[in-house]
C-alpha cells in the first residue's frame, strides 16, 4: 500500500471514531430528557439567584393620603452625629387615607422674617415607621443650621415650611366600609357620626372621654360638662358661649347640636373645648377619614 492510500485510510477510520462518539453522546443526553431531568435554566439577566427581590420605590403622596405640620422649632445643644449647636422640630404625621403608609419623607425649609433661608433638610425617620389609617404620629427631628445659632435662643422670628411633597410607600388598602371613622393619636373611636347641614357631627361625650374628661350631661338644661384635672368646660347645646374654667369663648351656635338627642360637637370645633388639638380630615370615596392629635399631650 502506497502512503497516500495509507493517509486516506486513517483519515477515514478517525472520522468514523468521532461520529460513533457524537452518537453515544447524542443518546445518553436523549435519555435523560426523557427520565423526566429538567434543563439547566440560567438566572434572570441583571438579578443574581441568591440577591434579594428589589424593595418597592417611594411614591408620591396626594394632599388627602397624609399630613405633614411642624408644631415646634428651637435650637438645641450639638452632640453625637451634630456636633455644632442646631436645630431641632417637633412635627406631626397624620395618615388620612384607609391604608398604611410606611417611610415617609418630605423637605423642611427654615427663613427669617426677611425669608432667607437659614436652614434646609430632607426630612426623614426611622427606616420602618408605619403610620395605620387615621393615626396621628408626633416625633422630633434634628437638623443642621446655615448659620451659626447657639442653644436656648428664640425661634420666635423665624418660620417653617415643607417645601416638597410627601414620598413614602403605600400599603394594602384597609376593608373600610363607606362611614366616617374616628381616630384619637393610634386609637380609633368607634362613635356614630351626624352630618346634617354641611357640619360633621361627633357625640361630645365619647369624644371628650376620649381625651380624659369625665362628662356630665344635663338633659333638662341641655348642658354638660367636662372635668380633667384642673379644666373645666361648661356648654349649653347650640348655643355661641363655651366656658373654659368659667371663662367665655365664642363659637358659632350650629357648633354643637342634639341630634337624635345626642349632644354633639362639630369635628372642626373640637380645639376650642380642647386646646392643643389638630383634627385633620379627608375624604376617600365613601370613607371619611378624622385624624385627631392631642399635641398637649407632648
Amino acid at each position: 500500500m502506497n502512503k497516500f492510500k495509507k493517509i486516506s485510510v486513517l483519515l477515514a477510520a478517525l472520522t468514523l471514531l468521532h461520529m460513533l462518539a457524537f452518537s453515544a453522546a447524542y443518546a445518553e443526553t436523549s435519555d435523560s430528557d426523557a427520565a423526566g431531568d429538567p434543563p439547566a435554566v440560567e438566572d434572570s439577566v441583571g438579578q443574581d439567584a441568591d440577591e434579594p427581590a428589589e424593595e418597592p420605590e417611594d411614591e408620591t403622596l396626594e394632599y388627602d393620603e397624609m399630613a405633614v405640620k411642624v408644631l415646634k422649632l428651637e435650637v438645641v445643644k450639638g452632640s453625637g452625629a451634630l456636633p455644632n449647636d442646631h436645630f431641632k422640630a417637633t412635627i406631626l404625621l397624620q395618615n388620612t387615607s384607609p391604608y398604611d403608609i410606611s417611610n415617609p419623607h418630605t423637605a423642611l425649609d427654615v427663613s427669617d422674617k426677611s425669608y432667607n433661608t437659614v436652614a434646609e433638610t430632607k426630612v426623614a425617620f426611622a427606616d420602618g415607621l408605619t403610620l395605620k389609617p387615621g393615626e396621628s404620629r408626633i416625633l422630633p427631628f434634628e437638623f443642621e443650621s446655615i448659620v451659626d445659632v447657639d442653644a436656648g435662643q428664640s425661634t420666635k422670628n423665624l418660620r417653617t415650611e415643607i417645601t416638597d411633597y410627601i414620598y413614602a410607600e403605600r400599603g394594602d388598602a384597609s376593608d373600610f366600609v363607606p362611614g366616617t371613622y374616628v381616630f384619637v393619636g393610634n386609637k380609633q373611636i368607634k362613635v356614630k357620626a351626624a352630618d346634617p347641614q354641611g357640619y360633621v357631627y361627633l357625640p361630645a361625650k365619647n369624644m371628650l372621654e376620649a381625651l380624659g374628661y369625665k362628662f356630665t350631661w344635663q338633659a333638662k338644661t341641655s348642658t354638660f360638662t367636662a372635668v380633667k384635672g384642673k379644666v373645666k368646660i361648661e356648654h349649653k347645646v347650640g348655643t355661641s358661649i363655651v366656658k373654659l374654667n368659667g371663662k367665655a369663648v365664642k363659637i358659632d351656635a350650629g357648633d354643637t347640636a342634639n341630634v337624635n338627642k345626642v349632644p354633639m360637637i362639630s369635628a372642626a370645633k373640637l380645639p376650642v373645648f380642647h386646646k392643643g388639638l389638630i383634627v385633620t380630615t379627608a375624604v376617600h370615596d365613601n370613607v371619611k377619614i378624622i385624624a385627631i392629635a392631642d399635641t398637649a399631650a407632648n
